[in-house]
């Protein structure tokens, strides 16, 4: 969700021509009070919605009648006194306002029907800082980005690095002295601008031996206090840790160095809290597009603690999970089945080696003339640890066997003869033969889909050769 950058300050008096009244605020509750002209009619819904921030999105905590005077529709909602916090007002959580409540008793809005996240709020000091506040940061990072950028162009240049350096050392300080003052003068806003405020490498790197990787893994959440038992209920808490997540998976780690670093985040929060869930998708998200192996291993950790019935975000990891049978540097799934001969054999049985699941068929033209190289590679490597097993697509049981003996296929074989309707077609995703995949002496995959020109080269350093 994009949060606006720009919030309007108006004059209380501009709501007395349009004909509604203020309710006085009771002590005991917060007020909002809204007016939606109707422009086109009547507005789409008899009733609006109030949203809360909650883990990674908003949700309804109430909705209010929408009442007719003068052509428009007016609404009322009392929430507990001293409600703070980041919400929304809308027919629709993705077409809605978003606004914050800190320690104010009334708040009014006003505008459209039909473009309620355009609404305006009117008098309302928390919302006026908050827009300021987001506005300074936005400025300050696009300076910080245009920097970056400028880093490109250097060609090496020692006095332009250094100026560059120089530059971002100032924008670091500029950002300190926002932080600082905020959390002064308002600390309810200095919590999401310390989620947002990242310093710089050139500055603030630890030693002359510290990557620039190592900085970003080890300091972007710095001004993040996960301490707070509320920040699920804060959107930047979220795109915090997405982001980090994102950066990380861009520096030059393994998946293994790249989950001590997300593991040292997640172990901030509490296992079971809104905290840890939410810091545990936002790792989720932050790895979409880029690392299949670590969305799919957050994927299970999240759904083992957090799996809900009609929820979601369940049913939205149930889906990626779906669309990935295989992933990389995950362990793969056990085959077993039978073998030419009426015994079983498993996949599993074959840890220590690394193992070539080759899934073929008799009538396979191209699985045919394969054939003969993976032969060759079986008998160049299987004394230094490497194995083979087939996984046949065939459905005639008598011309499976016949083409095992023609082409000399000595290693291990099962099919459950379904044809294309193979179970193990299904769980690995084959939709096409020859498809061959490498696992590692674990039963991780290493290689999926592989080339076979590039077969040998996997083989040899999955050995270590």
């Amino acid at each position: 969700m994009n949060f606006p950058t720009h919030l309007i300050l108006l004059l209380l008096a501009l709501w007395a021509p349009l004909g509604i009244q203020a309710q006085k605020p009771n002590k005991k509750t917060v007020v909002l009070q809204g007016m939606l002209t109707n422009a086109n009619g009547n507005c789409p819904a008899d009733s609006i919605r109030l949203y809360q921030w909650h883990i990674a999105m908003p949700k309804e905590i109430a909705k209010a009648p929408l009442t007719q005077a003068n052509g428009n529709s007016l609404f009322t909602f009392e929430l507990p006194a001293g409600t703070t916090g980041y919400f929304y007002l809308g027919f629709d959580p993705t077409k809605a306002k978003m606004f914050v409540l800190n320690k104010e008793q009334e708040i009014q809005f006003n505008g459209s029907c039909h473009e309620p996240a355009a609404m305006v709020t009117i008098g309302s000091l928390a919302n006026d800082q908050y827009a300021r506040a987001v506005a300074h940061q936005q400025n300050l990072f696009n300076q910080f980005v245009g920097v970056i950028q400028q880093y490109r162009f250097t060609s090496g240049d020692p006095a332009k690095i250094a100026e560059l350096d120089r530059q971002m050392i100032a924008i670091d300080g500029f950002k300190r002295r926002h932080l600082d003052s905020l959390k002064k003068v308002n600390p309810f806003l200095a919590k999401q601008a310390g989620m947002n405020t990242y310093y710089s490498y050139a500055g603030n790197k630890l030693s002359p031996e510290q990557t620039e990787g190592q900085y970003l893994a080890e300091s972007f959440l710095a001004n993040t206090d996960f301490s707070d038992p509320d920040n699920y209920r804060t959107p930047a808490f979220f795109e915090a840790v997405k982001n980090y997540a994102f950066n990380l998976g861009r520096q030059d780690f393994t998946v293994e160095q790249q989950r001590a670093y997300l593991a040292k985040v997640l172990s901030k929060t509490a296992e079971g809290s809104p905290n840890h869930q939410t810091a545990l998708f936002a790792v989720i998200v932050g790895n979409l597009n880029g690392n299949e192996a670590n969305v799919a291993f957050y994927s299970k950790q999240y759904l083992a603690k957090y799996r809900r019935p009609n929820d979601e975000i369940t049913a939205f990891l149930e889906d990626q999970l779906s669309k990935m049978p295989i992933v990389i540097g995950e362990e793969a799934p056990n085959i077993e089945d039978a073998t030419p001969d009426g015994n079983t054999y498993s996949l599993k049985s074959m840890r220590g080696k690394v193992v070539l699941v080759d899934f073929w068929a008799s009538w396979c033209g191209p699985c045919r003339r394969a054939n003969p190289h993976v032969v060759e590679l079986y008998h160049k490597y299987k004394d230094k640890g490497f194995d083979v097993i087939g996984v046949s697509l065939d459905q005639n049981k008598e011309k499976w066997v016949k083409a095992i003996q023609d082409d000399n296929l000595t290693w291990h074989h099962v099919s459950d003869l379904g044809g294309w309707q193979s179970k193990w077609a299904r769980v690995y995703g084959v939709s096409a033969i020859p498809h061959a995949l490498l696992i590692d002496r674990e039963g991780r995959v290493i290689a999926n889909k592989i080339n076979p020109g590039e077969l040998e080269n996997y083989i040899r350093k999955a050995l270590g050769l």
